[in-house]
């Protein structure tokens, strides 16, 4: 009986483990800067490595996470969209946020295993800016800002050179 319990125990423990590694829930990180650039409070929400991922229905954990933090702009970076998963996902969140927020967009690795023109043009027709090694000046609160892009460096033609480590 105590090594059944034993037992159980540790593969309690073992399930916990394997939970917490491989857990990929929304994660909300809150950052402050200042700079003397700056004179103006500005809110700006980053979205990253989404990978086409499920936060409810219509994405609607991560709407509510973004509308809380009441941002200027919205900055997606990379990775939005996975060559294993299809983009139903990946829309809901442009549908909730393109026409909402000033929201710009840049790609990652991800979206350069799979169609990339077509990825892109998906995003704008959400109304969200693609940024292709692109400045783009706009005005928040009175303070003028620059948003500057790039396409991952697997976007210049260096995708299956080698791995991502030796680049």
């Amino acid at each position: 009986r105590k090594r059944i319990i034993s037992l159980s125990i540790i593969f309690a423990l073992l399930v916990l483990c394997c939970v917490a590694a491989f857990w990929q829930g929304l994660t909300v990180e809150k950052y402050v800067m200042a700079s003397d650039k700056v004179s103006a409070n500005i809110r700006i929400c980053l979205i990253t490595d989404h990978h086409s991922s499920k936060y409810g229905k219509d994405q609607k954990a991560l709407v509510s996470a973004i509308d809380k933090g009441d941002p200027d702009v919205v900055l997606i970076a990379g990775d939005l969209f996975d060559e294993d998963r299809d983009t139903k996902n990946a829309e809901a969140l442009l549908k909730a946020i393109g026409g909402k927020y000033t929201c710009f967009y840049v790609t990652g690795n991800h979206e350069f295993r799979g169609d990339t023109a077509l990825m892109k043009t998906l995003v704008r027709s959400y109304g969200v800016t693609v940024l292709e090694g692109d400045i783009r000046e706009l005005t928040v609160n009175g303070q003028s800002i620059s948003i500057c892009g790039v396409d991952d460096l697997f976007g210049f033609g260096s995708y299956g050179e080698g791995s991502e480590e030796e680049l």
